[in-house]
């Protein structure tokens, strides 16, 4: 595993057209769910965490985390472990499964809840204002299997304490594997979803350096996705909150190149730009009057990188073969809209 980090600033100005909504929001709720193959009762915790996300698709996220003793494979069972999952463990007091926290908040003064009360858990989060907005991309290159990830966070208000932390971690569905089961007894192909695969960030996240309101900051991370790990079925989580304890805010993509969709960005885009990622060139297809000179390009530190003269109604073709991989703002009078460049 290789891991990169980037922390930057941006201005106002620009905070608003990047990953991540500028407008104040509740929580979206995350459910760590710890859980094992050999224990008979998780599937019936799989069960409640599968009907909570029916019914609040945009507003709950399951982390599976495979720990304990019954864990523990044997013969041609899987392996869910990880030594993310196992210090989670270890860090919360879990003893037994399936259990589960809420974004890490207490519910009626317990932190890990059992699975009756996971829904009334979800409700209060997501009640709850959230000083701080999550945004993600995702580039996955199918040559080197090497996936990126780009998490930004914007305060919509001041933090609640001292500076908080960014994780980003990946999940897998539609595992195929044993799980006993004491309702329908033993299953050999039980298919197993939203499993902890590994941290791309630190396990105890990576300390932002500011959270007060108006501040936006990026952390970026490379991880190489093991051959036997389906991508389509891999997703990215990221969520930030403090040191070791609530989760304020959080944010699910899928892992093969994915972008949360800010709709404050995209609602009467003055130019429509295309390929999403580009590699080689980027189209500019221009929806108002040939009015703008010149267009620029800056990178998520406001630093100008480019600059296009308008030469050409209709659409510009760009050559970004000098942009390094990554997340850019294409800007001009009225005209500020991002785009990823991906190799």
């Amino acid at each position: 595993m290789r891991i990169a980090l980037l922390a930057c600033l941006l201005s106002p100005a620009l905070a608003a057209q990047t990953l991540v909504s500028t407008q104040p929001s509740n929580r979206r709720g995350v459910l760590e769910k710890f859980t094992a193959i050999n224990c008979g009762v998780c599937p019936q915790g799989n069960t409640v965490a599968t009907s909570l996300l029916a019914s609040n698709a945009d507003d709950l996220i399951v982390i599976g985390i495979h720990g304990g003793g019954l864990a523990t494979p044997s013969g041609n069972q899987p392996d869910f472990r990880t030594a993310a999952g196992s210090a989670l463990w270890s860090q919360f007091g879990i003893n037994s499964q399936p259990i589960g926290l809420m974004n890490r908040t207490p519910h009626n003064g317990q932190l890990a809840i059992s699975r009756t009360q996971w829904g009334s858990a979800l409700n209060t989060n997501l009640a709850t204002a959230s000083p701080v907005n999550i945004g993600a991309a995702t580039q996955f290159n199918e040559a080197t299997r090497v996936l990126t990830v780009t998490a930004e966070v914007y305060y919509t208000a001041d933090g609640t304490a001292g500076n908080d932390r960014v994780h980003v971690l990946l999940t897998q569905s539609n595992i195929i594997g044993y799980q006993q089961n004491y309702q329908g007894g033993a299953q050999s192909n039980y298919s197993h979803q939203h499993v902890l695969r590994a941290y791309l960030s630190p396990l105890w996240g990576d300390e932002l350096t500011t959270n007060t309101q108006g501040t936006l900051e990026q952390r970026t991370y490379t991880f190489t996705v093991p051959a036997s790990w389906n991508i389509d079925n891999c997703h990215v989580v990221a969520f930030v909150g403090e040191f070791q304890g609530a989760i304020h805010n959080a944010v699910e993509i899928g892992a093969n190149n994915f972008t949360t969709d800010v709709e404050e960005l995209n609602a009467s885009a003055p130019v429509l730009l295309f390929p999403q990622p580009a590699s080689d060139v980027l189209n500019v297809q221009q929806m108002i009057d040939n009015a703008v000179a010149v267009y620029e390009v800056h990178d998520l530190s406001g630093r100008t990188v480019m600059r296009i003269p308008n030469t050409a109604a209709g659409t510009l073709v760009v050559d970004v073969r000098s942009l390094a991989n990554g997340t850019y703002i294409l800007t001009a009078p009225g005209v500020a809209q991002r785009f990823m460049v991906a190799r």
